[in-house]
């Protein structure tokens, strides 16, 4: 039986059920790749609550990792198998791995085990739920708005996370997180057993395991190297070859198959230049997502000039309206300007956000961050939701989950580039203008200085009790904005980079084809 035939069988309510636990998954994975990606490490070295600091640090690598490397064998099992089993596979080793954090709270190689089972949990959730999202609607239209609707609650999963590292600095247990995820977990497994229906695996075709092999070793070498090259250096060898290593092999596949019908290099590589534009444009809002919550991350933690849970809910409640306002405006911009003028406006609002963001200063000001959050989110969500539509015609009907994982595994990636190309300049920046004020004694002055991580020195400067503490948080803090502009300016770079390519495409292609308009393509 094939998937096309399930949507006659759905009711509207159904069919909104289904949607709606399908969205409770994606948030929770979303916010627990970014939780790891973004805040953990950060906020490990800053609280310092664990006896062995380096070790704990690759509970979140790991889990990053596996979760990203493994999403195409995800979407290799959700065909083969069916999504709805896959999904149930995935959330039982999910639930498995969270549960077992409670008796080994305060472990390391432990814990970096039962995260490994998590990721791959992870991973085979996130390619069966996007199959079921594209096999329950019943036109395409709705396919488009499902997704849309899909990817603005995997996005919340992530902006969420600046307020979750204001409740963990305001001293809350980690593993009420933990508990949190794991109760959402649950009740997401409930409702995919009762209310999602049976999907068949998609119609039997051969599974080409060494591109498959190829290709997720290459993610995940990638991934890696994303993760280190701030910490390491883009110039240590523990960096430089597991990155080549990653991008030559897949690339040499995909020129060598180019003429194939294979679903990921289909989509990642295929010659329509509609969809390479918006994936493009999908790309770059992703990286800058990431980059804009670590951003804000970081400045709640380093320049405190409100409560952490406070400034939490001010920046995240803001972004959740604006995306929302967001994925309404796109499909009446592309209906009224075309896709190639809307993905513009988009990514413009998504530079307006930016911009906004250069004006923070030392002084822990919210609005300059609340408004950066919010226009971005809105631009952001136009730019999905515009992409989507572009693009919800090029997974082919057959091998629904390769294609799902595709698009995933490029989005992590692109978001994965951005938090690290931010994260390497945050932190060359904020070593290269940190001064500490000759008042502040000699100890406390190499303290700081002598530490790789803004977590450490805000914490030295936060236990300081005599006078010079003042001096020493204002060092800091200045230290800081140098590197939180860098990562700005760098994200303004890649946006006005993409646009401008877009506009020159378009352009390109007006021209070749006789249209009159930028809309037209």
């Amino acid at each position: 039986m094939s998937t096309q035939t399930l949507p006659a069988r759905l009711g509207r309510r159904q069919r909104a059920a289904v949607l709606l636990v399908m969205c409770g998954i994606a948030f929770l994975l979303s916010f627990d790749t970014a939780i790891h990606a973004i805040a953990v490490p950060t906020l490990l070295q800053q609280l310092g609550d664990r006896p062995n600091l380096q070790t704990s640090q690759w509970i979140p690598k790991v889990y990053v990792v596996v979760a990203v490397a493994l999403l195409i064998v995800g979407g290799v099992a959700a065909d083969r198998f069916g999504a709805k089993r896959v999904l149930i596979v995935g959330l039982l080793m999910y639930l498995a791995g969270a549960l077992a954090n409670f008796p080994l709270a305060m472990t390391s190689v432990p814990l970096i085990a039962l995260r490994a089972v998590m990721g791959v949990g992870s991973a085979l959730m996130i390619p069966a739920a996007m199959s079921i999202v594209g096999a329950v609607s019943d036109t395409d239209a709705g396919r488009v708005k499902a997704f849309t609707v899909w990817l603005g609650c995997f996005a919340s999963g992530v902006t969420i996370v600046q307020l979750v590292s204001g409740l963990v600095l305001d001293n809350l247990w980690w593993p009420r997180i933990v508990a949190v995820l794991g109760l959402i977990a649950v009740t997401s497994l409930l409702g995919v057993v009762t209310v999602v229906p049976a999907m068949p695996p998609d119609p039997p075709r051969p599974v080409d395991w060494s591109a498959t092999t190829v290709v997720t070793l290459g993610v995940g070498l990638v991934t890696f190297a994303l993760f280190q090259g701030p910490e390491w250096g883009w110039t240590n060898p523990s960096v430089v070859l597991p990155l080549a290593a990653g991008i030559l092999p897949p690339a040499i596949l995909a020129i060598a198959r180019r003429s194939g019908n294979e679903p990921l290099q289909d989509y990642l590589f295929r010659s329509d230049p509609l969809i390479r534009r918006a994936v493009i444009a999908m790309a770059a809002v992703f990286l800058a997502v990431f980059g804009i919550v670590f951003l804000v991350i970081q400045y709640l933690q380093a320049v405190r000039g409100y409560s952490p849970i406070v400034a939490g809910w001010l920046s995240f409640l803001p972004t959740v309206a604006a995306m929302a306002i967001g994925a309404k405006l796109g499909p009446m911009l592309r209906r009224q300007l075309g896709p190639g003028a809307a993905l513009i406006v988009g990514l413009a609002a998504v530079l307006d956000g930016l911009a906004i963001g250069l004006t923070a200063d030392a002084t822990g000001d919210l609005p300059p961050i609340v408004a950066m959050v919010t226009v971005a989110s809105a631009g952001f969500a136009v730019v999905i939701s515009v992409g989507m539509d572009t693009v919800i015609g090029a997974p082919p009907s057959s091998s629904r989950g390769i294609s799902c994982a595709a698009r995933m595994t490029f989005a992590q990636l692109s978001g994965m580039l951005g938090l690290s190309i931010v994260g390497s300049l945050v932190d060359s920046g904020y070593h290269a203008h940190l001064r500490v004020p000759a008042a502040v004694p000699m100890q406390q002055g190499d303290t700081v200085v002598s530490r790789d991580s803004l977590g450490k020195a805000v914490a030295v400067a936060a236990s300081v009790v005599d006078q010079s503490a003042a001096p020493l948080a204002a060092a800091v803090q200045h230290a800081f904005l140098a590197g939180y502009r860098h990562g700005l300016l760098a994200i303004i770079g890649v946006i006005v980079a993409t646009m401008v390519t877009i506009i020159v495409k378009s352009t390109a292609s007006k021209r070749r084809r006789g249209q009159g308009s930028l809309g037209a393509w």
